[in-house]
């Protein structure tokens, strides 16, 4: 497959109530110009991002789970979005990748933000992730992750690339919006791959301001699409891999690059 077409919902997320978001989502992705190959979800999207969501994480998985599904299903997608998430080891942040055919991958935030106390109210994940998905690999990431080059590195082996592209979900707070917008062009120049950063716009419970600033980014770090203005709203992208080919080709820097492996990694392949 050597194009991908990018739907990323730029909601703003009401607290706490599932059901209202899954509304909005979907009244959203009603206005999608074209069929969207992936849709792409804030961090937290069904209840925003509260530490008190962790007493309802286990239900709330549940009922968002089922909706991600049915939503992949009449799309005819893979729906991907990060959910608060009971285990046997405590509350997760877990990027869901939900496939058409009700296949499920996931990636755990690794990186929880200290300095608001989010390590005290959930796990850290455990490994690295990889998602194939025809013949394309994506690493899926959340948020505060965003601020660690190192942890998103790019592998490179015998003309092979780790992933083609870096997603990032979050709740990226207004007052460090140039951060947000930096850094994203970064990572996708540094790994010579796509990036996609999905933001929540609007006020949350807390009061925290969030500005959007959703955006697909290609390998040279040019905005493909980006949100206009902080409005609820969709950004739609065409991700086209002969277009990163002819560059990796072009510009062979990952020829230089520090020397990293795929060990540890945790791989799914999904369908759409």
């Amino acid at each position: 497959m050597t194009q991908f077409n990018i739907c990323a919902v730029q909601n703003d997320i009401v607290w706490g109530d599932p059901q209202a978001n899954f509304t909005r989502i979907e009244k959203l992705l009603s206005i999608c110009r074209s069929k969207a190959n992936i849709i792409f979800l804030p961090e937290f999207f069904a209840v925003g991002f509260s530490f008190s969501t962790g007493s309802l994480s286990e239900s709330t998985s549940i009922i968002t789970m089922q909706w991600m599904k049915e939503l992949a299903s009449r799309q005819k997608a893979i729906v991907a979005g990060s959910v608060p998430v009971t285990t046997e080891k405590g509350i997760v942040n877990r990027f869901y990748w939900v496939s058409s055919e009700g296949k499920v991958a996931w990636y755990d935030k690794f990186h929880l933000f200290s300095m608001g106390s989010e390590n005290a109210h959930l796990v850290k994940g455990v490994s690295k992730v990889q998602v194939e998905i025809n013949g394309w690999n994506f690493m899926p990431q959340v948020c505060y992750d965003l601020r660690f080059p190192v942890f998103a590195r790019n592998a490179y082996s015998e003309g092979k690339y780790a992933y083609d592209v870096l997603v990032y979900t979050a709740n990226w707070p207004a007052a460090r919006a140039h951060h947000w917008r930096s850094l994203l062009v970064a990572r996708a120049i540094e790994n010579q791959c796509f990036v996609i950063g999905i933001n929540r716009t609007g006020t949350d419970g807390t009061g925290l301001i969030h500005q959007g600033d959703t955006m697909v980014i290609d390998f040279m770090g040019n905005i493909l699409s980006g949100a206009i203005g902080s409005d609820p709203q969709i950004v739609e992208a065409v991700l086209d891999y002969k277009s990163l080919e002819s560059w990796r080709h072009k510009f062979q820097v990952a020829e230089d690059w520090d020397i990293t492996s795929l060990s540890g990694w945790k791989k799914y392949s999904l369908t759409m």
